[in-house]
């Protein structure tokens, strides 16, 4: 019997801290304020110290509004390894690339190809093993700020922290283990609600934290009483993954998907000469992408020989929708540091504005879209009593036969959010006030419905050409959310804040409206195959394909 996604749910708001996602956003505010005082600092003096109990008489409003400044701090913030080079100044660049392409390697590794796929080994195991990381991150970083004099490189014994993290997983692997999990245990219908049931609650704990925060260093003096917090709520989280989460899959799924793997293993190494295949073996992460690269059909429904195959283009165009939406994400730094400048906000101004930004994503994602999908999604029908079993049991006929008409609404829904993002950044561009600034950060999170849509979508398209590891799918995906968001985009929008913050500091959100409308315009390209569409593989000895009656 599949456990209930309801095991998930409970977990979503630690799981928030556990990612990072919580302290993380948290912190953006007080790490914009540092990185503005050290920008504001000669670049050719380097012995401060990062002492948080240090006092400093530098003025950080003039800092913040200063052009030159804030080209500083964008350069600081932007994960460019271009202009990487071993000074202390870069420290925050150093660590979050660091952090960003271990992520994109493990996923690969860990969620599709090597080492412990959660396919294989389950996704509970994957959750747990990732945990370590985020501890051992959290004690890396309160020993090295008590006790840096007394470390071998100073403070750049932090990066210790994002190295070990980013290789047992990271962000990018503890999502993907999430989306699978639900894969698991959900039906065709309800994946994309509980998705953004689940994402409501991920951005609950995400809107507590900025807050929480501040209220901590109110009360405590010391940035530091944060991270002992989430030291503390890691381990909750920790116990809660490794000794009360059920597992998703059962033990035969698990040996099948073993079984499966061997024999590619097998089928690689005979197919492969040694030169050829250690040449490979460095960028192997990147072969879990090979899932969304176009899928060979056949030229009509019934597999016709004379028929010229064609290639069936609709997951990778989701796959890019994804990765140019999801690049957004990377510049969120330059944008808090916008705001500081333009409107004057203090770093507890910040944190008071990401709380209500994030408290509105969470209300839409678990109250406003759930209630949405719920009313309106067609519901199909199922042929005989077993609509209630997950997807993940049935065949890739079956999903096919279930997928045309709730993948269509779900696509449907995933479009109108990229339009009213388009909306939204086009009028946080030209925001005069704070007021209308914030308001049009608010009406982003009308479209959260993005991320719960397009991985439903995604996931439909994949049963559709018969795959049924759905690990590897958010795999995949997890890589290109590391690569997009973590990796490339903050050091594109880093340097461009950086050229045009004197000129025109509006710049990153033309940039941002551009990215989300060529996201909209690529997706409407995406073709959902007809009802009686199934792929040739998928029939049996050429019996007809049932239409599927629907209700409203």
């Amino acid at each position: 019997m599949m456990p209930s996604p309801v095991w998930l749910l409970i977990v979503v708001p630690l799981t928030a801290i556990a990612i990072q996602k919580y302290f993380t956003v948290c912190h953006m505010a007080t790490a914009t304020a540092f990185h503005t005082l050290k920008a504001f600092k000669s670049p050719h003096f380097t012995s401060y110290s990062i002492d948080p109990r240090e006092q400093h008489n530098w003025s950080g409003g003039l800092c913040a509004a200063d052009p030159i400044v804030q080209a500083e701090v964008a350069k600081l913030a932007a994960v460019c390894p271009s202009t990487f080079m071993w000074r202390p100044l870069l420290l925050n660049t150093f660590y979050t690339t660091s952090m960003g392409i271990l992520s994109c390697i493990t996923a690969g590794w860990w969620a599709a190809v090597r080492f412990l796929p959660s396919d294989r080994h389950g996704r509970t195991r994957l959750l747990s093993i990732s945990v370590i990381g985020l501890l051992f991150t959290d004690l890396n970083f309160i020993l090295t700020t008590k006790n840096f004099h007394h470390l071998p490189g100073g403070y750049w014994f932090l990066i210790l922290g994002p190295i070990i993290e980013g290789s047992l997983g990271g962000v990018t692997v503890t999502t993907a283990a999430m989306y699978a999990y639900v894969a698991d245990t959900t039906t065709e219908n309800a994946r994309s609600r509980t998705l953004s049931f689940a994402l409501g609650l991920l951005f609950t704990g995400m809107a507590i934290g900025p807050s929480l925060g501040s209220l901590l260093v109110r009360f405590t003096g010391t940035p530091l009483s944060v991270f002992y917090a989430a030291f503390g709520i890691h381990l909750i989280y920790a116990f809660i993954v490794c000794l009360i989460l059920p597992e998703s899959l059962l033990k035969s799924q698990m040996e099948q998907s073993r079984v499966k793997h061997d024999a590619e293993l097998r089928a690689t190494s005979e197919n492969s000469v040694g030169v050829l295949m250690r040449i490979k073996r460095p960028f192997s992460f990147l072969s879990s992408l090979s899932v969304l690269l176009p899928d060979s059909k056949e030229g009509t429904p019934r597999g016709n020989p004379l028929k010229r195959k064609r290639r069936d283009w609709n997951l990778t165009i989701v796959a890019g929708v994804y990765a140019l939406a999801i690049s957004v994400m990377g510049s969120y730094t330059t944008k808090f540091q916008y705001a500081a400048a333009t409107f004057g906000w203090s770093s507890e101004t910040l944190g008071y504005f990401l709380t209500l930004v994030g408290a509105t994503r969470a209300f839409f994602l678990a109250i406003i879209i759930p209630c949405f999908i719920k009313l309106y999604k067609p519901q199909a029908r199922p042929s005989s009593g077993a609509e209630a079993e997950p997807l993940l049991s049935g065949s890739p006929r079956e999903a096919a036969m279930k997928m045309p008409h709730s993948t269509a609404f779900d696509l449907g829904l995933a479009r109108v959010s990229l339009l009213v993002e388009v909306v939204s950044y086009s009028l946080m561009a030209w925001a005069p006030t704070a007021l209308v600034f914030t308001e049009s950060s608010m009406m982003t999170s009308m479209g959260a419905g993005l991320n719960p849509a397009l991985q439903s979508v995604a996931l439909a398209l994949y049963r559709r050409r018969g795959g049924m590891e759905s690990g590897r799918l958010f795999g995949a995906i997890s890589v290109l959310q590391a690569l997009s968001s973590q990796i490339i985009s903050p050091g594109i929008y880093g340097l461009l804040y950086t050229k045009t913050v004197a000129t025109f500091p509006r710049g990153i959100f033309i940039l941002s409206m551009s990215t989300i409308t060529c996201s909209f315009v690529l997706l409407m390209f995406v073709r959902l195959p007809s009802k009686n569409s199934v792929p040739a593989s998928s029939d049996v000895e050429g019996d007809a394909v049932p239409t599927v009656s629907v209700h409203s």
